[in-house]
């Protein structure tokens, strides 16, 4: 697919995805003049959203990709490095605690709309 399907499919910008693929996050053939980008393009994309979402930073997301690139397979997760191993636990740990963390505050914040949301719809049934 070309840059214009890809962006409208994504719903990120010419220059968002031009930005990823200069990090290393996406890329599309460059055989020709112009870039093709495959559906594991789009896939990574969404991967990329979605941590975004999570609030990893972009730095955090390649590295991310590099390991996922780097092991594919249960054999060479196995052979994954000391250094790589404990780079990644310590990022997903940081993660898991904080989304956690986050994941509370949301919850009490949630609790306290849906109080006030009753509140208000109690006092418009009284009108």
């Amino acid at each position: 697919m070309k840059t214009k399907d890809i962006t409208k499919l994504s719903g990120l910008s010419k220059d968002t995805i031009r930005f990823y693929e200069k990090l290393g996050l996406v890329k599309p053939n460059r055989e020709s003049y112009s870039r093709e980008y495959a559906d594991d393009d789009l896939e990574r994309i969404e991967q990329i959203k979605q941590l975004k979402g999570l609030d990893f930073t972009l730095s955090e997301i390649k590295l991310l990709v590099d390991i996922d690139e780097k092991y594919q397979s249960i054999d060479e997760i196995y052979s994954m490095t000391h250094d790589d191993y404990q780079e990644i636990i310590q990022l997903l740990d940081n993660k898991v605690n904080y989304l956690e963390e986050k994941s509370k505050m949301i919850e009490a914040g949630l609790a306290r709309l849906k109080v006030m949301q009753e509140k208000i719809k109690s006092i418009n049934n009284d009108r």
